[in-house]
């Protein structure tokens, strides 16, 4: 199995790793910067932005899972995503 892939035992599709596109790999800087540019900018924070939710992010901690940490995602789930297609 992929790096970028699991798959748990007794389910029938596989999971994704946090952070990956459609096809599981990272995504690339220009999608970062242009999911970055989306939040919305914290006054007297340059490095912080708010996300849709309200949550604070610091870009320096991209794909990190701790405080301040944040990671791409989708509305609609890929898993839904790909049964649509």
């Amino acid at each position: 199995m992929s790096d970028f892939f699991s798959y748990e035992k007794g389910k029938d599709e596989i999971m994704r790793n946090y952070s990956t596109s459609m096809n599981g790999r990272a995504f690339n800087e220009s999608t970062i910067e242009a999911a970055w540019q989306k939040g919305t900018p914290e006054e007297g924070l340059a490095s912080f932005r708010k996300d849709a939710c309200g949550a604070s992010m610091e870009r320096q901690i991209y794909g990190i899972q701790e405080k301040w940490g944040w990671e791409i995602d989708y509305v609609t789930p890929v898993s839904k995503a790909q049964r649509m297609i």
